[in-house]
């Protein structure tokens, strides 16, 4: 795995994770090993799939309180479905956590912007960030993603609530 990955991953469990306990995380990734030791650190259920696009995953759905994903998205056919199906794993105010090359693949590369669109149908961003300048830059320039999935009764209400404002 990169070094990009890792930090980022690394970054992720302290700002997101630390501190909470039984949580159930699910890494999609090329590599069913990728970031096992960072969420056992944490004491969290791991799952690994290597499925393509989340298919065959046999989960229920709001099954997760974490996606985690690395070398998955850029090799993916289609995004936008990959989006759903984890949207549909994940619990309401589950956290995705997507890395993925900016340059550098030969398969598909993703801008902050581009990575913003595909997740922001389906979810909450949270944050989309490129890594700093002197932070382990390689060729595949790794942007991380986070985003969370809202209780669709809770968006409901806060979009009556601006609205009535708004009125």
């Amino acid at each position: 795995m990169r070094a990009t990955a890792i930090e980022f991953m690394r970054r992720f469990v302290e700002e997101h994770l630390k501190g909470k306990k039984n949580l159930n995380v699910l890494v999609l990734s090329k590599d069913s090993e990728d970031h096992k030791e960072l969420v056992e650190f944490c004491g969290h259920t791991y799952h690994s799939s290597r499925a393509v696009e989340g298919e065959g995953i046999p989960v229920d759905d709001s099954s997760f309180d974490i996606v985690a994903t690395s070398s998955f998205f850029y090799s993916t056919n289609n995004p936008n479905v990959a989006i759903a199906r984890i949207n549909r794993l994940l619990k309401d105010e589950g956290l995705l956590c997507i890395v993925t090359p900016s340059t550098g693949s030969k398969i598909k590369t993703f801008t902050v912007e581009s990575l913003s669109k595909l997740v922001g149908k389906e979810l909450d961003i949270l944050s989309c960030e490129l890594p700093k300048y002197g932070e382990g830059l390689t060729i595949w320039n790794d942007i991380m993603c986070v985003a969370m999935k809202i209780d669709k009764k809770k968006k409901k209400k806060k979009k009556n609530s601006s609205d009535e404002l708004d009125g």
